[in-house]
């Protein structure tokens, strides 16, 4: 009996090296989730005079998974298992310290992008992180690792103390008792926890399970709603979904830029606030001068705030899905034997040479896999060259002035697209002295003088009036990182609003503005009607900028594995619905707060039922017209 009180007691010890891994996860609730939302919360819950049992209700599954049942688990682990303890020992500091990797990383996804990580950012972060080491101090700093470095220390140092611990009879009473209190006080907050009259959400389960959920599951089940789209069929479920009219006749501005060379200049994290085409068009004097014979989307806006998605749409004209990985896209075979439908293999089949110009190699698995795909006959990588000291937006910029003047000579006509990297954010270099606003602007200026550089080549061998060119922003500021005043983990204008403006002096005899809410997807359609290419208009999502249609259809904002939200504008009014706090929002804006939240329990459920409809229907759409 007196030795299985003393293994008992000793087993208790054991416990001590997963506490610091419990107090990091309450912090990470707190610091994470308390601050932003627990207001928010309050509100969803009616509550307006919140008690101390509305705040612990927000706590109580992680004070009684980390404090009490993981403990617990620890002891009797070593109890019944004494005579094993070096093995238990190994595993359990193991998962301790993979769950403290866990959370520091979601420690950074949260301050970064505003929720849980998922294994598709985790991917494109490690990728991205390898191809510009240099970005990894922008967002995790020397005090950041040392904090780090502290908690590891402190797990290794209580579990491996043990044995130094154990030669103590009145250290382990201590111990003991101390830990017979934790157990004591947890439950006691528990229990307050419980009375309170707060909804459940996501957010109330503890913050270990939602972060392993968030990196590894799906958050929902997709198959009843894509057995409504088998049902209904591809087509149909998507006019359902979005109210797209079907496409009428061609319209007036069909073929009127027929045989035009094509170039696409893609501004890296260009929000509409850092290049106002309606407002500040002066500041910009390329684009001032192409203004006279352009189209100018006003409103316009992005699919997704991350480039490969966000490209994919304004290449193909397709909204993207949840999560590329689990799609037939991205497989072990990076090349499918035929190209994905879209301007660009559509003018490739027509005769055209199609290029893409980039800095750096493609090192993201979805980046390869969309640009192998989309039609280019050329990819080139500035970094490929591996000429030291040189500046690679620069070096891409030449050598796409090279074949221009190459294909100009020969009379070929050709499709040039340059993916800038200049103004990618977070930037180093920005004085304190400068603003945000003012440097994004100032970076916007100059990537406009390297379109200047192209515009002037073409004009003086004579071909501008017959070259048709877009210019646009990828996505906005899309992590706290980039603009701490970011309201991260919601959509939001900053994100998702982007210029649009299209020159073509065969088609626009002066300035033609566009007011009306366009996206991404209308790209692609807007230039094969200028270009007069008829095809098969089956696979397209999108319309041509000028069609009606637009108007009356809904246009989504897609954001889930990124922000943890998504939404669509309808009828004048645009709607969110946030996984991570199960709630909806509606707003005559692209900007969200507690405001705005929706209380009538079937419209919450109309807005997330939408967008997971578009996201069963894109996986099929797909399947049908991509990958077969």
């Amino acid at each position: 009996m007196e030795k299985g009180l003393n293994t008992l007691s000793v087993a208790v010890l054991y416990c001590l090296g997963w506490f610091p891994v419990a107090v990091f996860a309450i912090y990470m609730k707190y610091y994470e989730i308390a601050i932003r939302y627990s207001q928010l919360l309050f509100v969803n819950s009616n509550i307006g005079d919140p008690t101390i049992s509305d705040y612990l209700f927000l706590y109580k599954s992680d004070i009684l998974f980390n404090f009490l049942i993981i403990p617990l688990i620890i002891i009797a682990a070593f109890y019944f298992f004494y005579h094993k303890r070096n093995i238990l020992l190994f595993c359990i500091i193991s998962l301790s310290l993979i769950i403290l990797v866990l959370l520091y990383a979601n420690l950074h996804s949260w301050g970064t992008i505003g929720r849980f990580l998922t294994w598709t950012a985790a991917v494109d972060a490690i990728a991205f992180a390898w191809q510009n080491p240099s970005f990894i101090d922008m967002y995790i700093d020397f005090d950041s690792w040392v904090k780090f470095f502290i908690l590891v220390m402190s797990v290794l140092v209580l579990f491996l103390g043990v044995k130094y611990f154990s030669r103590s009879k009145l250290l382990i009473k201590v111990i003991n008792v101390s830990v017979g209190m934790v157990f004591l006080v947890a439950i006691i907050a528990v229990l307050v926890g419980q009375t309170s009259a707060m909804k459940e959400t996501p957010t109330n389960r503890n913050f270990i399970s939602l972060a392993l959920a968030a990196l590894f599951k799906t958050p929902w089940d997709a198959e009843h709603f894509k057995h409504d789209i088998r049902n209904k069929g591809l087509q149909e479920s998507f006019r359902a979904i979005t109210q797209t009219r079907s496409h009428g006749d061609d319209s007036k501005y069909f073929g009127r830029a027929k045989d035009n060379d094509v170039i696409v200049f893609v501004l890296e994290t260009g929000s509409n606030r850092f290049m106002n085409l309606l407002d500040d068009l002066d500041s910009f004097p390329t684009l001032g001068k192409l203004s006279r014979n352009s189209l100018i989307a006003t409103s316009h806006y992005t699919t997704f705030p991350a480039t490969s998605e966000s490209l994919f749409s304004l290449f193909n004209s397709i909204y993207p899905p949840r999560n590329y990985y689990s799609t037939c896209i991205v497989s072990n075979n990076v090349k499918f034997e035929h190209s994905f439908p879209g301007f660009v293999s559509l003018l490739r089949d027509s005769g055209y040479e199609t290029s893409l110009y980039l800095p750096y190699n493609d090192v993201v698995p979805l980046d390869h896999a969309l640009h192998q795909n989309v039609g280019f006959n050329k990819i080139y990588s500035a970094q490929a060259e591996k000429n030291e000291g040189k500046d690679m937006d620069r070096q891409a910029l030449e050598a796409m002035k090279t074949d221009i003047s190459g294909w100009i000579a020969s009379d070929q006509r050709y499709v040039s697209v340059l993916l800038t990297q200049k103004g990618h954010a977070p930037w180093p270099s920005r004085p304190e002295s400068r603003s945000i606003r003012e440097h994004g602007k100032l970076v916007a200026k100059i990537q406009e003088k390297w379109l200047g550089e192209l515009v002037e080549l073409i004009d003086n061998a004579g071909r501008l009036e017959k070259t048709t060119i877009v210019i646009t922003g990828d996505h906005g500021i899309r992590t706290a990182r980039e603009d701490p005043q970011l309201n991260a983990g919601f959509l939001d204008e900053y994100s998702f609003h982007v210029p649009l403006l299209i020159f073509s002096g065969s088609a626009f005899s002066q300035p033609t503005y566009i007011n009306r809410l366009t996206s991404h997807v209308d790209i692609s359609p807007t230039l094969l009607e200028l270009l007069g290419v008829n095809r098969n208009k089956s696979y397209e999502q999108g319309l041509s900028l000028w069609d009606s249609g637009i108007e009356d259809r809904a246009t989504f904002f897609l954001g889930n594995w990124y922000f943890g939200a998504d939404g669509f504008h309808e009828s004048g009014e645009f709607k969110m619905y946030s996984e991570v706090l199960a709630a909806s929002f509606a707003n005559k804006k692209l900007q969200f707060d507690a405001s705005n939240l929706v209380e009538d329990e079937g419209e919450i459920m109309k807005v997330r039922d939408k967008t997971r409809q578009l996201y069963a229907l894109q996986h099929e759409w797909l399947k049908q017209y991509f990958c077969n």
